[in-house]
């Protein structure tokens, strides 16, 4: 439900140079459909405006501003973000409830993009304060699916001795994407500080995901231009010269981290033949395939090449050999994972290893 908000300036102007998420300078603001005041810090009453007019926030956030906000209540902003900025619709399912402790539709959707995450032992802890370190591991992989700009200036931080090692990249990477005023979605809290500890207010969540929503998407692939990048996918089907993959991630032994990680979540990751595919979640991406695409497989039938060939590798092969090759893998929904390098959009080839093949 919209709403329109009269502020009612109860304090002196301050400078309009303002730190991102400062607990300082509150104003009191009324809702124009209410006579309950509330309370908004000064730095946060533009974005509060604007991101209650635009409609994603929920009816229930738009009060007690300067409380913490919940893990639950920040899933929900933050899926209610993603949905109006992408047009992202999810599909309930009564039996696809990932935590023990809740079955919200909107917390299930944003752990299945990806965004967010439980907290051990199959649980979500709804209730529990969001930190500012789990707050901004949430805005970080938003703003990479809204495929926002980012800048290459860090900032860094006096208190980086108390990040999670798993929020650290997070936390130095939302700094540097930026809103179109070249506001940072979410910055420290004075005097150097990022304070990863500290409770995420309400308001400081719905100023950050205002400046995701209203900030201009990156020009079309300008994330990918300029370098060439590596995934690993499922192909789900060819029509012509677009190929739609199951994006999918390919994890070694070497992969520690990312292993502890999955296995806090109750992931098994054990790895007999050395790797493990992490894909629970089909997430599909559509793809140019070009003249210039080279594509390697592997002849285990030596139908494409000399059956006394010692090398059953087929390096830049036809691309109608490697069309009747990989048909039977997409009949099958085969999950044969293949690596891919891109240049923006295009395919620079297509490559199947022995690995991952066994």
């Amino acid at each position: 439900m919209k709403k329109s908000i009269v502020v009612l300036s109860l304090l002196a102007a301050v400078a309009s140079q303002s730190i991102a998420f400062a607990q300082s300078d509150v104003n009191t603001v009324i809702n124009a459909d209410s006579s309950d005041e509330l309370q908004c810090s000064t730095w946060a009453e533009e974005n509060i405006k604007e991101a209650i007019n635009l409609g994603f926030v929920p009816e229930k956030l738009q009060s007690d501003y300067t409380n913490d906000i919940t893990r639950d209540d920040f899933c929900r902003l933050v899926f209610e973000a993603y949905a109006f900025k992408t047009g992202y619709t999810y599909a309930s399912d009564a039996d696809r409830n990932n935590f023990k402790d809740t079955g919200q539709n909107y917390i299930d959707a944003a752990y299945a993009v990806g965004i967010v995450k439980g907290v051990g032992d199959g649980m979500f802890a709804p209730e529990r304060p969001t930190t500012r370190q789990e707050a901004a591991v949430m805005l970080s992989k938003l703003a990479e699916l809204c495929r926002l700009e980012k800048g290459s200036v860090n900032i860094q931080y006096t208190d980086e001795a108390d990040f999670a090692y798993w929020a650290k990249d997070s936390i130095y990477g939302i700094s540097r994407y930026k809103d179109n005023n070249g506001v940072s979605i979410m910055t420290g809290t004075g005097d150097g500080k990022f304070s990863p500890l500290s409770n995420c207010t309400r308001e400081q969540a719905i100023v950050a995901m205002s400046r995701i929503v209203s900030a201009d998407i990156a020009d079309e692939n300008s994330y990918k231009q300029n370098n060439q990048y590596e995934i690993c996918a499922f192909i789900k089907d060819i029509d012509g010269n677009t190929i739609t993959l199951d994006l999918a991630e390919y994890i070694t032994s070497e992969d520690k981290e990312r292993i502890a990680e999955l296995s806090r979540l109750g992931i098994n990751t054990y790895m007999p033949n050395g790797y493990f595919i992490y894909n629970p979640d089909i997430n599909v991406e559509k793809y140019t395939l070009t003249e210039e695409t080279a594509y390697n497989f592997i002849d285990w039938g030596r139908d494409f090449a000399d059956e006394n060939a010692e090398d059953l590798y087929a390096s830049n092969a036809d691309k109608e050999d490697f069309f009747k090759y990989i048909k039977p893998y997409i009949d099958k929904g085969s999950k044969v994972p293949f690596f891919f390098k891109f240049d923006g959009n295009n395919v620079v080839s297509i490559t199947e290893k022995v690995i991952t093949s066994i």
